[in-house]
């Protein structure tokens, strides 16, 4: 069976980039939307006349996590494939909101950040109690030609505390692998540049820009893969006031706010089995996540 499996697939090399391709189109035509609760709150916020610095240190957490989020479960090896080979599948994303950042400081008292736990306390503003961010990502790698291999990846995806936010992403990545001789350095290497966004309705926007240096090596005796890598990322924040609903007179421009996400290091391992890769990673940075992946190769 699983010969004549290889044997269609190798017939007919297309197959399963149209399929994938079919099935990414399919998850990003789901549109529809749940109540965003964050909405809500920075409409209240606004309506009351909170100051866009207060409303800047509440959601700056907002920034720095999904920007990380977003950052991670990028690469399983550090090799480019080639045209038409890749692979696609589903990523899970865990992140962890430090302690730390479930509050910050406003006129001398510790006051939640959008992290923060659900008070009804009217001295201040509630936080949504999303202190754990789980996300599912959808996505496909493709080879190109000359040692290049882009990747697209999203989802929408509702988180009950918050609401429905989309996802998209795109990267290339170019492999030293035709360059650099194994003899002179025993390890795949590439470099990668990566775009992705995040948003929620009209009112949030988010963009993370980010590039890394890959490292992998394939163990000789078990279909294992260690793989690594040091990069550099940058997200950036902003908050439409006008395209909240309801606002009115209200509304004072567009608010922005950076990510403390800078710098981060990878490490982890995969399994390749047949039409099939299994890995796990973990990743350091302003805040550590960890990724894992399931992908069908081809």
């Amino acid at each position: 069976m699983s010969q004549k499996i290889m044997k269609f697939y190798s017939n007919r090399p297309y197959v399963p980039l149209i399929v994938s391709l079919i099935c990414i189109i399919l998850v990003f035509a789901n549109t529809s939307r749940a109540q965003d609760n964050l909405e809500s709150t920075i409409r209240d916020m606004l309506v009351n006349d909170y100051p866009v610095t207060y409303i800047q240190s509440y959601m700056q957490p907002f920034a720095t996590a999904f920007g990380s989020v977003v950052a991670s479960g990028l690469y399983h090896r550090a090799y480019a494939k080639k045209f038409p080979h890749g692979d696609v599948g589903i990523k899970a994303i865990k992140l962890h909101i430090p302690q730390d950042d479930w509050y910050f400081s406003w006129e001398g008292e510790e006051v939640p950040t959008v992290f923060g736990p659900v008070t009804n306390d009217t001295a201040y503003v509630s936080g949504t109690g999303l202190q754990r961010i789980t996300l599912p990502m959808y996505q496909i790698n493709f080879g190109m030609f000359s040692g290049f291999e882009v990747m697209l990846r999203g989802n929408q995806y509702n988180f009950p505390e918050i609401g429905t936010m989309d996802f998209f992403g795109l990267s290339v990545r170019y492999g030293f692998s035709d360059i650099i001789p194994k003899i002179f350095i025993p390890i795949d290497m590439s470099v990668q540049v990566l775009y992705h966004t995040y948003s929620m309705g009209e009112w949030l926007n988010s963009g993370t820009f980010a590039m890394n240096l890959q490292t992998s090596t394939d163990l000789e005796v078990l279909p294992l893969t260690i793989y690594g890598g040091f990069g550099y990322e940058s997200t950036s924040l902003k908050l439409s006031t006008d395209k909240i609903s309801g606002i009115d007179t209200k509304a004072i421009g567009d608010i922005s706010i950076n990510g403390q996400n800078k710098l981060r290091a990878t490490i982890g391992a995969g399994i390749t089995i047949f039409l099939l890769n299994v890995h796990a990673e973990y990743n350091f940075g302003t805040y550590n996540s960890a990724a894992g992946g399931i992908l069908v190769v081809f």
